[in-house]
């Protein structure tokens, strides 16, 4: 119920088609010539051809297979090899889209989408921001249990751990969490060997588990 970061702008250039999956639902991302990116259903109404590997015509993306052609709300706008085209019946489901921040985003829920959250922080010229794309393919929240999962830091990451001067910082780390009354986690793994003191700090949202 909130919107979702779907692709990295700077990845999607003017007339490009890519298939997206989101929220366990598979759809269509294009950027029309104007610029301006549209998120629709996966495959055309017709013979079920997946949209992406067809061709954006202006604002509209036209499928591969016969040529049935679709605009940024899912409406089908053009049937060539109809006799009697009955293009205003046909609409397969779009999402509203907006950009931000180097980021594009779609809205998934139903109803009208509440507003986009503003940093005018970032927006500041003196900011450079360098966006990127990591795809985890796993349930939101096994990777949320796994981030507050600390004791694993330096059994699987063990090629990063801290050094102090020369020394590696081994043994078991002091693990401590707290939940706010915000839903927010706070760990903290300490470490001491010597005078030498490794101090780590994490802090995560916890989401609600209903709705999207």
């Amino acid at each position: 119920m909130f919107w979702q970061p779907v692709f990295c702008s700077h990845e999607l250039g003017p007339g490009r088609a890519v298939p997206i999956r989101i929220l366990e639902e598979d759809l269509t991302l294009y950027r029309g010539d104007s610029g301006f990116p549209h998120v629709i259903g996966f495959r055309c109404a017709h013979r079920r051809t997946q949209l992406s590997i067809g061709w954006v015509e202006g604002d509209c993306l036209r499928c591969f297979y016969h040529g049935w052609k679709y605009d940024g709300s899912g409406q089908c706008v053009e049937q060539p090899a109809e006799p009697k085209p009955f293009a205003d019946k046909v609409r397969i489901p779009s999402y509203p889209v907006t950009e931000y921040l180097g980021l594009i985003f779609a809205y998934l829920g139903k109803g009208n989408p509440p507003p986009l959250p503003r940093y005018p922080k970032l927006e500041s010229s003196d900011i450079s921001l360098d966006v990127v794309r990591l795809d985890r393919i796993c349930n939101y929240f096994n990777n949320i249990d796994n981030s507050l999962d600390n004791a694993h830091v330096r059994f699987v990451h063990g090629r990063h751990r801290e050094t102090a001067g020369d020394e590696i910082v081994r043994g078991d780390p002091m693990i401590s969490v707290a939940e706010s009354e915000w839903h927010q986690a706070r760990s903290k793994i300490s470490q001491r060997k010597g005078d030498h003191r490794l101090l780590w700090h994490a802090q995560y949202q916890l989401p609600e588990r209903s709705g999207r």
